[in-house]
């Protein structure tokens, strides 16, 4: 299904969603001591980008005292601009390295908005283009954010 169809079809059916959206952790940081963990979470194309203060969810990686698989609950913190997520880093055995990350993200402050293409197919939230059934161009993106570690 291409782009624009995948898009006609979320918005012929689009009812925006509320639902908890789950947020992960995987082991990625923002700082090279690896010391500022960011959680990440997957919007679809009806939903609203809605960063809650906190997340109960299962690690993807260990995290400070927690390991793998632990269930905690964790606060959000700020959103993560493109340019920050661009250059994240891994811990992989003790050793804080750089990663690569690529994905469609949502721009800063859609908070409480759908994610849609402008007219210059750039992910935006308040400039939507309308396809030819006059439905906005919505589209699903990711959020990235740094997690708080409660102490």
């Amino acid at each position: 299904m291409s782009s624009s169809a995948e898009s006609l079809a979320n918005c012929a059916n689009c009812a925006d969603s509320d639902r908890p959206v789950p947020w992960f952790f995987i082991g990625n940081y923002l700082d090279a001591r690896c010391t500022q963990p960011v959680l990440h979470a997957s919007f679809e194309a009806c939903q609203s980008v809605n960063i809650p203060r906190s997340a109960s969810l299962d690690l993807g990686a260990p995290l400070g005292t927690h390991k793998r698989y632990d269930h905690v609950d964790l606060g959000l913190g700020r959103q993560l601009a493109e340019s920050e997520v661009k250059n994240l880093y891994r811990k992989e055995d003790g050793v804080c390295r750089p990663e690569k990350v690529s994905f469609k993200l949502a721009p800063t402050g859609c908070e409480g908005k759908r994610v849609c293409r402008d007219a210059a197919g750039q992910l935006s939230c308040n400039t939507c283009t309308r396809l030819p059934n006059g439905c906005p161009n919505f589209e699903g993106t990711r959020v990235y954010v740094l997690g708080i570690v409660p102490k």
